[in-house]
């Protein structure tokens, strides 16, 4: 049986992305902590980096 596919809100998404732009923990350790794969959480970071130069 396939997986679902897992749905994250915008405040989930900017809490990751925010983790992982501190140098507290590596993309990997956030990866396992959120269940995010860690190319998932690179293009949210590039997502959230072009539209914050927009602002």
């Amino acid at each position: 049986m396939p997986k679902l596919r897992k749905y994250y809100s915008a405040e989930e998404k900017v809490r990751i992305v925010l983790a992982s732009l501190s140098d507290q923990w590596t993309q990997a350790q956030i990866s396992s902590k959120y269940g995010v794969h860690s190319t998932q959480i690179s293009h949210w970071k590039r997502e959230f980096k072009s539209r914050v130069a927009d602002i």
